[in-house]
Formats: structure tokens, sequence, C-alpha cells
């Protein structure tokens, strides 16, 4: 089976997978620290853990992305001035 259809067959994007660690995560969205360690301890964003004694936990940029749209409400003008 190749990539394309497995990633369909699954609900993603063709595009595929961007990982990153949990800080460049936070850095992408811009989220104070400890925000996306927060949803992936709550189980909002899957992470896996790298291979090896002290593997590196990483999430895909795209589940991250997902959830910002999911979750976050934009702000208000109001509060931006």
């Amino acid at each position: 089976m190749d990539k394309e259809f497995r990633n369909a067959k699954l609900g993603r994007d063709i595009a595929p997978a961007c990982w990153a660690s949990v800080r460049d995560a936070e850095r992408h969205v811009r989220a104070q620290e400890g925000t996306v360690r927060a949803a992936i301890n709550r189980g909002d964003i899957p992470a896996y853990r790298r291979p090896g004694k002290r593997g590196a936990v990483i999430v895909d940029l795209r589940d991250v992305d997902a959830w910002v749209r999911d979750t976050w409400e934009p702000a208000s003008r109001a509060e931006l001035d």
C-alpha cells in the first residue's frame, strides 16, 4: 500500500509528517512554555518518544496546528490594542 493511500485512509493530508520537539512546536504556534506539553498530557495532541535511552518527545506539527484551529479562539481587536 503506498504512503499517499495510507494517509488518505487515516483522514490526513497527503503532506508528509513534519516532526518537531515540544519546544519547537510551542514556538511554531507562539504559545507559552508548557502549553503544548499540557495538551499532550491531556491527550489533546498525540506525541511520540524517539527511540533510544534519552528519546525526546516529538509531535507532528499538523496535529499541533489542528489542535490550535479546534481549541483556540481568535483575540478580539480590543485585546490586541
